[in-house]
């Protein structure tokens, strides 16, 4: 059956998008620049044609920028959120509830499960590229789904060019507009049940725009859970036609869009590409001017006599050849000129805008330290972990803006689909929280381990003067925290009631055996006293009665 159309809300939806269009104008111009030179396998631009192989970097010639940002992404990716090791922690808000049994039970469950379902869906090929795409473009946009038949989430990469968005009051993005290239093949298994005429009749192959939109649901209900009553919308459009296709929602909002660098005013981000584009363009420029000076050096434009004219289609000269009145025939041919540039210099040249670019893009972060022979292996590990911190402000973001978001909107999902196990009665309610523990958050929190140290050793040096100062260190709170710091796992630190325990049956078995001691010293005594001398006791008691 057709699809109830609501042509108030099909104009609203239109209007809207055709705003943040609007605003959108100039960051496309800038976004089709950085992606012409910089990022051409990424963003889809007004003029685009779908599924289309034509070349977009025809402007890059040195690829130099191209792998820095390559090799950022991928850095940041190992740093933050890796495939090969643990990048988060679940961790209960509440001391007591997080120290039980049943909370050092529970915590390591739920981030088994959600590793499992990171690791078997398409989630670390997602955010590579919204690494790769802050990177360039300056903004990454990820759309959580959710699969229907599984309950799993699907994370679906939106291409900078593509999507439009707005952020609320507190500055986080909540309205996501797409307009988007599908064909009718996958408009009519996608809605079957509100395929429109024009869709209807055409080939499976022909493209049709079609208008995604996610924003905040006006007519939330939290007494209803069907789909039209959810905390966000989901509704689909044709373009053209402004024909609604489906109407559903989300409970919570699916929308990660990171931004590298930012402005509180702006919806949109700043990235390396825009940073650097003027080096990017300069060593193109660089780059061309060497290639034409090492062909005018290999193949110079040739001067002939006039009168070999008509032959020289016959001799196999490759390049221009100039003719002259001026030759006689007997000539040779020669160069015009013998062009010797200083290619020297311009190496120099280049070289220095890939070493700024190596820089700019963060790769020494993510590369082995120069010279590591020459350091001990934590001097190393030092500088590493002083070298991160400079990008702490956009670690920051990816962890706040990205992660964080996709971790809250997958707990959520999963635990509604049973793929998360419950809590446990006595953690019923409880908060929780998750805590990053990739290399990259590791390092941010170095300076408050540094600071431990520093202090325990000073109360050190000070109890050698005053043993009792000693006494201000809680040495409980203080390896709770280290271990927090140092993202040990769980298991390995006891819980506060298992350490009760411990140091009660330990004050019990030193109890007993101070007991044990003083009754043998009293049985000792009294043998002492039952051996001693009949004779010698009698002329005691004689001496003292005398």
């Amino acid at each position: 059956m057709p699809f109830e159309q609501n042509e108030d809300r099909a104009k609203r939806y239109l209007e809207t998008y055709k705003e943040l269009d609007d605003i959108f104008g100039e960051w496309a111009v800038k976004g089709e620049d950085i992606r012409d030179y910089l990022i051409p396998w990424r963003g889809v631009f007004e003029g685009d044609t779908p599924n289309y192989g034509d070349r977009k970097g025809l402007n890059i010639i040195d690829p130099a920028a191209s792998q820095a940002l390559k090799n950022y992404s991928a850095g940041i990716q190992a740093g933050l959120s890796s495939p090969a090791r643990p990048w988060f922690k679940f961790r209960i808000t509440n001391p007591a509830a997080r120290e039980s049994a049943s909370g050092k039970q529970w915590s390591p469950a739920v981030e088994e499960a959600m590793y499992a379902v990171f690791q078997t869906t398409n989630f670390y090929a997602s955010t590579h590229i919204v690494y790769e795409e802050e990177g360039g473009f300056g903004t990454g946009c990820l759309i959580v789904d959710e699969d229907p038949d599984t309950g799993l989430p699907v994370f679906k990469v939106q291409t900078y060019g593509t999507y439009r968005m707005s952020k609320n009051e507190k500055g986080i993005v909540d309205t996501h507009y797409s307009k988007i290239e599908m064909t009718a093949r996958q408009i009519k298994e996608k809605f079957p049940n509100s395929i429109p005429n024009d869709v209807e009749g055409a080939t499976d192959n022909q493209y049709f725009s079609v208008l995604r939109i996610i924003e905040p649901n006006a007519e939330y209900d939290p007494n209803k859970i069907d789909n039209k009553s959810m905390l966000f919308t989901s509704a689909y459009m044709m373009y053209e036609a402004e024909i609604i296709l489906s109407v559903s929602g989300f409970r919570e909002n699916p929308i990660a869009a990171p931004t590298l660098y930012e402005n509180a005013a702006n919806v949109y981000g700043y990235g390396l590409g825009e940073e650097y584009l003027g080096h990017i363009k300069e060593l193109q420029q660089d780059s061309k001017m060497m290639m034409k000076a090492n062909q005018k050096m290999i193949d110079p434009p040739l001067l002939a006599p006039s009168g070999i004219k008509g032959e020289l289609k016959n001799i196999n000269i490759p390049g221009v050849v100039i003719t002259s009145n001026n030759l006689i025939a007997d000539d040779n041919i020669k160069p015009v000129a013998l062009i010797k540039p200083d290619l020297s210099e311009m190496r120099q040249r280049i070289g220095l805008i890939h070493q700024q670019l190596h820089t700019g893009f963060f790769n020494h972060l993510f590369q082995t330290l120069d010279h590591p022979d020459e350091k001990t292996a934590f001097e190393v590990s030092l500088l590493k972990e002083e070298k991160r911190l400079l990008v702490g402000p956009m670690i920051e973001r990816q962890m706040k803006q990205l992660l964080q978001p996709v971790l809250e909107r997958c707990f959520h999902m999963l635990s509604r689909n049973g793929i998360i196990p419950p809590p446990p009665e006595d953690l019923e309610g409880v908060g929780a929280e998750f805590e990053f523990v990739s290399t990259l958050a590791q390092a941010q929190r170095a300076i408050g381990a540094q600071g431990l140290f520093e202090y325990l050793g000073f109360v050190a040096q000070v109890a050698q003067f005053n043993p009792n100062a000693a006494d201000k260190v809680n040495t409980d709170e203080t390896i709770d925290l280290y271990a927090d710091m140092k993202s040990v796992p769980p298991g390995a630190v006891h819980s506060d009631d298992v350490v009760e325990e411990i140091r009660k049956k330990r004050a019990e078995q030193q109890a007993a055996l101070q007991q044990q001691a003083q009754e043998q010293q009293g049985l000792n005594q009294a043998e002492q006293i039952s051996n001693m001398d009949t004779e010698n006791l009698e002329s005691i008691e004689g001496a003292v009665s005398g």
